[in-house]
């Protein structure tokens, strides 16, 4: 019963296995979206849709940029609003892409399952690795994914998706 109290209180669903009932959970990520969610949403239609908590926090440095943390079951990240409207979202643990990509992946399976002529190598801020994008194609904002990669590890530390016009929030990742 605490447990059932705890879980409304959260705003987090569960079964009475403890399995969480939120679509984000073993969703897909594309240049589409996830679990329903895409870019220019607002908080209240991307926490409908997810069934999670949206909760906004303070920005440091951009006062129309918030950012709301992303913890349920095994999916771990965050998600940026620019003007209360989605931008970008970023995972570093429980999502695969809509083709098998998760964090872990190698940057050699990456570049299989993309093809490396519809990818862009870009080198990471403070010399830490590459992050890789997908061409956008017309989506009518421009999707991309991004891949940030552990240079040591030859393997990818974050997904993530969001348009790559505007705030550009894909590229910069942060507030």
């Amino acid at each position: 019963m605490l447990a059932s109290v705890l879980l409304a209180l959260a705003g987090v669903g569960g079964t009475a296995s403890g399995e969480t009932t939120s679509k984000l959970v073993g969703a897909r990520l594309s240049r589409a979206g996830i679990a329903g969610v895409r870019p220019g949403m607002t908080p209240s239609q991307v926490q409908s849709a997810w069934r999670i908590p949206i909760v906004l926090l303070p920005s440091k440095s951009i006062p129309r940029c918030r950012m709301a943390p992303i913890a349920i079951g095994p999916v771990h990240g965050y998600a940026l609003f620019e003007d209360a409207q989605l931008s970008a979202v970023f995972f570093t643990a429980g999502v695969r892409t809509d083709r098998g990509i998760g964090v872990g992946s190698t940057l050699k399976r990456l570049t299989t399952a993309y093809g490396a002529s519809r990818l862009l190598f870009w080198p990471a801020p403070n010399s830490r690795g590459v992050d890789v994008y997908t061409r956008a194609r017309y989506l009518g904002d421009k999707r991309a994914l991004r891949f940030d990669t552990d240079p040591q590890a030859d393997r990818l530390t974050q997904i993530g998706m969001g348009s790559v016009n505007g705030g550009l929030r894909i590229t910069t990742g942060r507030c």
